[in-house]
């Protein structure tokens, strides 16, 4: 009878020692979700901004939906991109240097972010919705300094965010696909609706009688 209590005894112990865990590591996720969000201002604004300012092209994204083929043209310049990679070997460069710095800054930001989503550290939906739209904008537009910079080291300088950033890029293409073809559809019902409206019209005027 005491090894039967005792064995009862253990089991809910597991169980509550599992269920206290659970509610540890939801409660852990939702505090680092919190302090990514909230960190914003510390660790992106002012970098994004500056880059904003520096490349206003890059502040006015293009509507996708309505214009698929602006994705593959809205990209940094290839000699912004080469000015930037080699702005720290150039001291008449100031200015080149210290957009290259704040671009890495929000590309490690960004990094860390990425690295902590694909870990199930934070809340997934919450970070995805806060930080996907922003965070694909950056990869896509900035892609050519990227690239220049992998190739020039031979490696990924930032793992994570290209993996989460491809998912997320993916992910928008297919939601926009989608809407263009809503959009797609939609007009063409209205178009046939309005084919319909003008034979209605003409064979009404056809019966109706002409004056004398």
């Amino acid at each position: 009878m005491a090894a039967a209590v005792g064995a009862v005894l253990t089991a809910v112990g597991l169980v509550l020692g599992v269920v206290t865990l659970r509610h540890t590591h939801d409660w852990n996720r939702r505090h680092y979700t919190i302090e990514f969000i909230s960190g914003w201002n510390e660790h992106a604004r002012d970098h994004l901004a500056a880059l904003e300012q520096a490349f206003p092209e890059f502040r006015a994204v293009p509507d996708f939906i309505q214009d698929p083929a602006a994705q593959s043209k809205w990209l940094l310049q290839t000699e912004w991109a080469e000015r930037l990679i080699k702005s720290n070997e150039n001291p008449d460069a100031p200015k080149d240097l210290e957009l290259r710095r704040h671009l890495i800054a929000l590309l490690n930001y960004f990094e860390a972010v990425a690295t902590a989503y694909e870990q199930y550290v934070v809340d997934r939906p919450a970070v995805e919705d806060s930080f996907a739209p922003i965070i694909t904008d950056v990869v896509t537009y900035f892609q050519p300094f990227i690239n220049l910079l992998r190739a020039r080291t031979k490696r990924d300088p930032w793992p994570p965010l290209s993996r989460v950033a491809l998912v997320w890029v993916t992910e928008a293409g297919r939601i926009r696909a989608q809407r263009r073809s809503i959009i797609a559809e939609k007009q063409h019902e209205d178009a046939q609706r309005e084919a319909e409206d003008a034979r209605r019209k003409a064979q009404q005027n056809l019966k109706a009688p002409t004056g004398s």
